[in-house]
């Protein structure tokens, strides 16, 4: 999905951030800004996106239908308010591969997983069943605190995407 079509989509919610860094105002120092529109690497930014674009196509007389014959002119017809490329056929979108059958479509996030893996250094870890005996009981004082929590954070919200 492209970085621009995300920046399209109107948040139908209230969202917040910090001030970019390098935009601070000297005066409003300790505001924070309410977002309108979505950004790029927003949680909400692929659903805006979608309730926009579909408002486009209905806008437009579109409905759903199964016509190969009706897509040429319908890529023609987006193209001229959407930059656009033809890719090909889909084999890998949002971490979900795609694989064509006479049957229909397979879905699968094997490759997601294994990036996942490879990119926090898991992929050669020894694999068990269950890492804690049943019935353990855990408490907020047991174990360690990290002395930096981002790689894990990062590891547990990267699991949330999908």
């Amino acid at each position: 999905m492209s970085k621009m079509l995300l920046l399209h989509g109107y948040l139908t919610e209230e969202v917040y951030m910090r001030q970019p860094q390098d935009f601070v105002h000297p005066s409003f120092a300790h505001h924070i800004c309410r977002l309108r529109k979505a950004l790029y690497g927003l949680k909400q930014a692929p659903r805006a996106w979608f309730h926009g674009f579909s408002g486009f196509l209905l806008s437009h007389g579109f409905t759903q239908r199964n016509s190969s014959s009706t897509v040429s002119s319908f890529i023609s017809t987006l193209s001229h308010t959407f930059a656009m490329k033809d890719l090909g056929e889909i084999h890998y979108f949002l971490g979900i591969q795609t694989l064509h059958t006479s049957k229909g479509m397979f879905l699968s996030q094997q490759k997601y997983i294994s990036d996942l893996l490879r990119h926090f250094h898991l992929h050669t870890v020894k694999l068990v069943c269950a890492p804690l005996p049943s019935r353990t009981t855990l408490s907020l004082t047991d174990g360690e605190l990290l002395a930096d929590g981002t790689e894990y954070c990062s590891m547990i919200f990267t699991g949330y995407y999908f």
